[in-house]
């Protein structure tokens, strides 16, 4: 037996919000690392899995791939993405035109570093204002639209 009852899917797209007056929604971004009880940063377990992984596997990615190629190929017009994996490559691209303009090296950056260059990106991006984008920055991290 099906746990979402049928009658759902037969709602009006546009049911499961109010339609009246200004709508608001928060939004939180927080770049994230794990460190391991031996103090390994980046490497965490997880219940029920065999081996090690990363947290935060993107981040990490983003590194490895922003080492191997540097930030120049990755500067890609904003609005250009990869449509199979557009989150990932958004982040990138974010991640690599702020090592840009900071004037970083990305061989020299670790898992800290991109996760703290993540936080200023993400920050910069919440910085708007009510006239831009109908969006406040209510604390860091969140926006309130």
């Amino acid at each position: 037996m099906s746990l979402t009852p049928l009658s759902l899917f037969s709602l009006p797209p546009n049911a499961h919000y109010p339609q009246n007056g200004k709508e608001h929604y928060v939004f939180f971004a927080f770049p994230h690392i794990g460190i391991n009880s031996a103090g390994e940063v980046g490497a965490i377990t997880r219940p029920g899995r065999p081996v090690k992984s990363c947290a935060c596997g993107a981040l990490q990615k983003c590194l490895i791939e922003l080492k191997a190629e540097g930030y120049s190929k990755n500067c890609k017009v904003p609005g250009v993405h990869d449509p199979l994996d557009p989150e990932y490559s958004i982040l990138k691209q974010r991640l690599a035109r702020r090592v840009r303009y900071e004037g970083l090296d990305p061989t020299k950056m670790d898992l800290v570093s991109i996760t703290h260059l993540a936080e200023r990106t993400i920050t910069n991006v919440s910085c708007w204002r009510e006239s831009d984008s109908g969006c406040v920055r209510a604390s860091r991290g969140a926006l309130v639209c």
